[in-house]
């Protein structure tokens, strides 16, 4: 990880720290943890939806490399969070 990504975020606390404040400030809408996820908040990824977050993106991003679908739906299961992959039309 880049080390100036690494200052801002120094630990997984600091990193939902940001999804709880973007839900203080924006209830309504939807908070999506996408790339660098995993890099940032290691362990403490399981928090992330007690943070704030609603949402996240699954699979590899321009420029990290992301959890498998496989890995984030056991995350959403072990978490007892109904996944909504399937309910498109």
């Amino acid at each position: 990880m880049h080390p100036a990504i690494r200052a801002l975020f120094p630990d997984a606390l600091s990193g939902n720290a940001v999804s709880a404040l973007l839900r203080l400030m924006h209830p309504e809408r939807d908070i999506l943890c996408c790339g660098g996820r995993t890099q940032i908040l290691q362990q403490g990824e399981a928090l992330l939806f007690a943070a704030g977050a609603n949402g996240l993106m699954t699979g590899n991003y321009l420029t990290t490399k992301g959890n498998s679908l496989q890995q984030d739906a056991a995350l959403l299961e072990m978490l007892g969070i109904r996944d909504h992959m399937h309910d498109a039309p």
